[in-house]
């Protein structure tokens, strides 16, 4: 049996919806979310496994083709999974985490491939989205917010209804569990939310709020060095916390390795350049394979310590996305991470040229670019967000079918217009 686009695509997140409430209503935390994050990749390998064998068997059904937009993130993905595999075998890195990221990067290539086979054009994801952006402001009531990729999710949705649909109420219904729960957010989130705003005003060409919202955007930034930051948010919140943290930084009064999360993450940048300088030209290349740890014994990030599943000597996550892919899989990782990047910014190039952008074209463009950014300092969130490449793949498949703005000429006011009389 044949399944829609519409039930395929609203299916993957709906799992993801699933986890997401799942983790918040189990409290959260490094290692639950680890653990849920490795369900969601086995119930989705499982499912592409059975289609991939259903389709295989099917000599009737839809040819298995690459949309050629994404031909070479493939081709690039291909290399990563084969050789990342086969490095970490023979370099006897830790299984769990070479099995794992196998399952991870295999559930990225087959979900390409399986949306390939499915004609999304059609897909309503303004008619899902409402009902996820009515859960999540339910549980924001119950001061349960959403994680990093509902998000995205509903970021995406309400810059799609505000500047796209100009439907008010259901973006403020997107962005009210951000407003309810604002002391989680974090640095990253507002960035994303700051990025994806500007790009739908370039997607539907509204200029004069681009110029407005970059106006305020500059405002903002420029007094964080003449206002009480601080005092935007709750005290003890996280975004509190964060806001301080920033304004010393971009005063000067604190050092970046003074605040313990960024002190991390430069001691994690450290460790995978010093690795990856004492290997071999090969490994440089390819990597030092799926599994490899660092050993972070020396970490004054107790929650980092607390949160290794094997041990602080093995620890996997490197927060860093660049250096996360440059240890596992070398300059071929950053090769993969530098074409999905460019497509996604060409993509917005291009959907800025229709005449109407659908919902999900614009959803596909923004997606991808609000994971990357959220996944920039927490590398783990693109790994799992498997369905990111798919939908490059589609945005690049609707925007070539889409009919294009037809180019016009002004005419001088001057020039008298000729009538050709019989």
């Amino acid at each position: 049996m044949r399944i829609e686009a519409q039930t395929a695509i609203s299916g993957y997140f709906t799992l993801v919806v699933a986890v997401s409430v799942t983790g918040r209503l189990m409290g959260g935390g490094f290692g639950l979310d680890a653990f849920l994050n490795g369900a969601l990749a086995l119930v989705v390998f499982g499912a592409l496994f059975l289609w991939l064998m259903a389709h295989v068997r099917m000599p009737d059904g839809p040819r298995l083709q690459v949309e050629r937009s994404v031909l070479p993130h493939v081709v690039v993905l291909c290399l990563m999974i084969v050789s990342g595999a086969a490095i970490g075998t023979v370099a006897g890195n830790a299984p769990l985490y070479l099995v794992s990221t196998t399952i991870y990067w295999l559930n990225v290539l087959l979900f390409t491939l399986y949306v390939s086979t499915l004609d999304c054009g059609r897909t309503d994801i303004l008619r899902f989205g409402k009902w996820v952006a009515a859960l999540f402001a339910l549980f924001a009531f119950a001061g349960i917010g959403p994680d990093i990729a509902i998000a995205n999710m509903l970021i995406c949705l309400a810059v799609i209804f505000a500047l796209g649909e100009r439907r008010i109420g259901w973006a403020l219904l997107c962005i009210l569990p951000f407003v309810l729960n604002s002391g989680g957010l974090n640095r990253a989130g507002l960035v994303t939310l700051a990025v994806c705003v500007a790009l739908g005003a370039v997607i539907y060409r509204r200029w004069l709020f681009l110029g407005v919202f970059l106006a305020a955007v500059a405002g903002i930034v420029a007094s964080f060095t003449a206002l009480e930051i601080g005092a935007l948010a709750e005290p003890g919140t996280s975004l509190n916390r964060r806001l301080i943290e920033l304004q010393t930084l971009m005063t000067g009064t604190r050092a970046l390795d003074e605040i313990t999360a960024l002190a991390q993450r430069l001691y994690e940048i450290r460790l995978v350049n010093q690795a990856m300088a004492d290997a071999g030209p090969l490994q440089q290349l390819l990597g030092a394979g799926f599994g490899r740890t660092v050993d972070m014994t020396a970490s004054q990030d107790d929650a980092v310590l607390s949160s290794a599943t094997i041990g602080a000597a093995h620890v996997h996550n490197i927060h860093s996305l660049p250096h996360a892919l440059y240890l596992r899989n070398g300059a071929l990782g950053l090769v993969f991470l530098a074409l999905v990047l460019l497509t996604s910014l060409l993509h917005v190039l291009r959907a800025m040229m229709l005449a109407a952008p659908a919902p999900f074209t614009v959803f596909c463009v923004l997606f991808p670019l609000a994971t990357l950014v959220t996944a920039t300092p927490a590398s783990n969130h693109f790994l799992t967000e498997f369905i990111v490449l798919a939908l490059i793949a589609q945005a690049g498949q609707m925007l070539r079918r889409a009919p294009v703005r037809p180019a016009t000429t002004p005419r001088l006011q001057w020039r008298p217009r000729l009538v050709w009389r019989a």
